[in-house]
């Protein structure tokens, strides 16, 4: 239980010998009462390495209600014996006290349990994670890396979401998914080239709630090249409120030996904020160390002032990368920058609004979390004026 007399930003990073991911933590008053769990499917191999949750109760007295949904019902259950479709009830968590549900993880690649809801009475945290995945399970010479993301609870998910592909040597991009909070929700995403601009390729669908999507274009077989996932720019719109979490391939995937799987939660243009300070892992093995912003702009005016007021650490972004005022997002007013950056903590702010996310990698290792997000409620317009 961390406490300050001014605010702060945590971050948390679980790290082991070419294993770790992080997250960025949620302050307690942007805690929610209902979640909904996204992680990756199990993962037998040397070791029953499982996907599950844990959840953090910020009270005495909290009443949890978790209905376990996913993918997989008959072919393996969770650690307690639990299948998808049963309800676990929670009562009388203390405050700082978890409840962890993880899969017996006796498939590979086949049972997930990724949308099961989670409410609660009082507010709570949900960290989805998984011990260690392959990503995709199924392309067997490939590495392996722990997920882990703190979600955002349901009142502060978007409809629309923005992303730029991982810095990845193969430029083969990176792997998706969308879930849905509600009944009917219909959606879409289109890709485009970083320079060309040009459509890539575009998909979308409709999912009821806790449904999952995720893109996903193998096509080789064994041992030859793969075709290109997602890569580039991405614009996910949805009618209804949906979570996107962005995914690195695991490192021999597509040949790039530095880069293991990795998830990081993508924030809403809802959610974008004018300013954040974050940091990177200190005095770790990850030297290598990106930055990935995305900044509203001012498209009628040709001098891009609103992005030229963009500071990192005291310095215009558009100075260290002046193709940040031409990166548009096709169809948006929206531009994009990918920096390195130091091992440490750093500052961005500006007169416009943004959303950003850091990462890294070392040999065969990486991880990843939102480095600029809100957690506002908005699934209802308040229409009370303050008394």
């Amino acid at each position: 239980h961390i406490t300050a007399d001014q605010p702060l930003s945590v971050y948390v990073l679980n790290a082991k010998l070419t294993t770790s991911d992080g997250y960025l933590a949620l302050p307690v008053n942007a805690l929610g009462t209902e979640y909904i769990h996204n992680s990756y499917y199990d993962f037998n191999e040397v070791y029953p390495w499982a996907t599950g949750f844990v959840i953090v109760a910020a009270n005495d007295f909290t009443r949890v209600r978790i209905e376990l949904r996913g993918k997989g019902k008959g072919f393996a259950k969770t650690w307690g014996g639990r299948d998808i479709g049963d309800v676990i009830q929670i009562d009388n968590m203390m405050a700082g006290q978890t409840y962890y549900v993880r899969g017996d993880a006796k498939t590979a690649g086949m049972w997930d349990i990724s949308g099961s809801r989670i409410t609660s009475n009082k507010p709570i945290g949900l960290i989805s994670t998984h011990q260690r995945a392959r990503i995709p399970t199924f392309d067997l010479w490939n590495g392996r890396d722990h997920l882990s993301e703190m979600m955002p609870p349901v009142t502060a998910w978007g409809k629309k979401y923005y992303t730029v592909s991982f810095v990845r040597e193969s430029g083969m991009g990176d792997y998706f998914r969308i879930i849905a909070a509600e009944d009917k929700t219909t959606w879409s995403v289109k890709w485009y080239d970083k320079v060309s601009k040009e459509l890539i390729g575009q998909t979308g669908g409709q999912l009821n709630a806790g449904g999952f999507a995720e893109y996903l274009n193998i096509t080789a077989l064994p041992g030859q090249p793969h075709e290109p996932s997602i890569v580039g720019t991405s614009i996910w719109e949805a009618n209804k409120p949906v979570l996107v979490m962005q995914y690195a391939y695991s490192c021999d995937w597509d040949g790039d030996a530095v880069f293991d799987p990795l998830m990081v939660l993508v924030v809403p243009v809802e959610q974008y904020i004018p300013k954040t300070v974050f940091q990177t892992p200190a005095n770790t093995e990850f030297q290598n160390n990106y930055f990935n912003i995305i900044a509203i702009g001012d498209t009628t005016d040709p001098s891009r002032e609103l992005l030229k007021s963009v500071k990192f650490d005291d310095q215009p972004i558009y100075v260290k990368d002046p193709k940040f005022l031409y990166n548009q997002i096709p169809g948006t007013d929206l531009f994009w920058s990918q920096m390195m950056v130091v091992p440490g903590a750093h500052r961005v702010e500006g007169d416009t609004k943004f959303g950003g996310y850091i990462y890294g990698f070392s040999n065969a290792d990486s991880y990843g979390w939102p480095a600029a997000m809100a957690i506002n409620k908005i699934d209802e317009t308040d229409t009370v004026p303050p008394t």
